[in-house]
């Protein structure tokens, strides 16, 4: 397995998942976990930024196992995404994911929280898809 670290768009992009969610979807309890375990703010850019140097502190850290190296974190504004798209927001979920899938990281709790996010965001794909909607509950 290889690993690399994201783009800055990447990260950009999961934090303004959690901060704009979906039309019918608006992720509030994803919103509300992360002020209340990491006592950051998305609405506020010093609480984006910094919710997005953890995801890429995350990242570093998987790589840097992987190759037992020592990439420095650098300081970058990421970009908020406001247009997004579904399937390209779950892409970049599970690419992220899978970029930091080593070592001890899947145990951590922010890693814990993207994965539950990435299956928060399939959902919200599925269940917008007519068949799906078509077949029988219960």
């Amino acid at each position: 397995m290889s690993a690399f670290i994201v783009e800055d768009e990447s990260i950009g992009r999961i934090a303004s998942i959690i901060k704009y969610g979906y039309r019918n979807n608006d992720l509030e309890f994803h919103r509300r976990q992360i002020k209340e375990d990491l006592g950051l703010d998305l609405t506020t850019r010093a609480g984006f930024q910094g919710f997005c140097k953890m995801l890429h502190g995350l990242n570093v850290a998987a790589v840097d196992h992987r190759y037992q190296e020592h990439n420095c974190i650098e300081e970058v504004i990421y970009p908020e995404i406001v247009a997004r798209d579904k399937f390209q927001d779950l892409k970049t979920l599970q690419c992220f994911c899978y970029q930091c899938s080593e070592g001890n990281i899947p145990e951590t709790p922010l890693y814990k929280f993207i994965d539950e996010l990435c299956g928060t965001v399939a959902q919200e794909i599925i269940k917008n898809i007519p068949e799906y909607d078509k077949k029988k509950w219960g």
